[in-house]
């Protein structure tokens, strides 16, 4: 097995304080009955495999496992529902892509709803 290189390590450091931020956050997603309400994971607006940013809070959206196996199951409705934003749709953010126009379901149009209320 290859060693993770520095620059990945990097990244899922900072991915990791991104998940303690978030605390007990609900998921996002709510896709159909496979949902169990409490986020565990990150899921990428714009994929990584895409070029999509692993750690720009504009590109992941707090989403349990069943919700986020169900988003990259279904890529058609994914991005029909903007669980997905295709490359096409996406600009250049911190070290990847980043939805063009902010998604209602990014970590920052959550916080940012948090800090209205």
């Amino acid at each position: 097995m290859r060693a993770q290189s520095a620059k990945r390590r990097r990244e899922q450091a900072i991915r990791r304080a991104i998940v303690d931020e978030l605390g007990d956050q609900p998921c996002y997603i709510r896709a159909f009955n496979v949902c169990t309400g409490q986020a565990e994971a990150l899921h990428e607006l714009v994929g990584s495999a895409q070029g999509g940013s692993r750690i720009d809070r504009r590109n992941i959206t707090p989403c349990c496992g069943p919700c986020n196996s169900f988003i990259e199951d279904q890529p058609k409705l994914a991005v029909l529902s903007g669980w997905k934003v295709p490359r096409r749709d996406a600009t250049p953010g911190d070290r990847g892509l980043v939805p063009a126009v902010p998604s209602p379901l990014s970590v920052a149009a959550i916080q940012g709803r948090h800090t209205d209320a």
